[in-house]
C-alpha cells in the first residue's frame, strides 16, 4: 500500500526532526538507492511516515535496514499514541523490545542489510512509521530526544500489507501493487 517503496524523498512520505537523503549505499538489490534518514538538531521525535489506512485493522510494515551511526531504531504502526511498535538492534540482529500488542522479526539477508518487520493491530489509522532512536534499544514509543544532526540509519525497501505476516518484496513507483497469485 506504500506508493514509493524505494524513494523516500517523494512527497507521499513525510518527515518529523529528520532528514532523508536518497541514493548514499548501495542496497540488498545491488543498486545505490539505499536511502540515509538521520535525525535534525531539535529535541524533539525523529522521524519519517508514509502512507496511511484506516483502522482498526491488522497490518504488517517491513523494510530493509542497515547500521550507519546508528545501530537502532524502531517501528510503528501509527502516529497515534499506545499503538503497537517494535525496536530493533541491527548490531545484535535482533527485536529488542516491543509493544502494544506487537510483535516484530528480524532477518539478515547479507551485507549488514536485514529486513525488519511488524505486526499489530493499530487501534485507528495505521501506516509505517520509522523513529530513530539515540541508540536506545528499550526505547518506548516514539522516543523524544535531542538530535546531533548526523547520526541515523539506512533504509530502502518499505512496504506496508494488510496482512498477518510480510510477503516477499514488492517495488512500487507511483502506485500500489500487489503480487499474483
Amino acid at each position: 500500500m506504500i506508493t514509493y517503496s524505494q524513494d523516500f524523498t517523494d512527497a507521499s512520505w513525510g518527515e518529523f526532526g529528520a532528514v532523508v537523503t536518497a541514493d548514499q549505499i548501495v542496497s540488498p538489490d545491488g543498486n545505490t538507492v539505499g536511502t540515509k534518514v538521520h535525525e535534525n538538531t531539535s529535541s524533539s521525535v525523529h522521524q519519517i511516515y508514509g502512507s496511511s489506512v484506516s483502522g482498526p485493522i491488522l497490518n504488517t510494515v517491513s523494510g530493509y535496514f542497515k547500521a550507519a551511526e546508528y545501530s537502532t531504531f524502531q517501528l510503528t504502526l501509527s502516529a497515534n499514541a499506545g499503538q503497537p511498535y517494535a525496536n530493533f538492534d541491527l548490531s545484535a540482529g535482533t527485536v529488542s523490545a516491543t509493544g502494544n500488542g506487537a510483535t516484530g522479526t528480524i532477518k539478515d539477508v547479507g551485507g549488514g542489510w536485514y529486513r525488519c518487520t511488524i505486526t499489530g493491530t493499530a487501534v485507528a489509522n495505521g501506516g509505517w512509521l520509522l523513529f530513530l532512536t539515540d541508540g536506545n534499544t528499550t526505547a518506548t514509543r516514539g522516543p523524544s530526544y535531542l538530535g546531533d544532526g548526523v547520526s541515523g540509519v539506512y533504509v530502502y525497501g518499505a512496504q506496508l500489507e494488510q496482512a498477518a505476516t510480510a510477503s516477499s518484496y514488492i517495488p512500487t513507483a507511483g502506485t500500489t501493487a500487489t503480487r499474483a497469485a
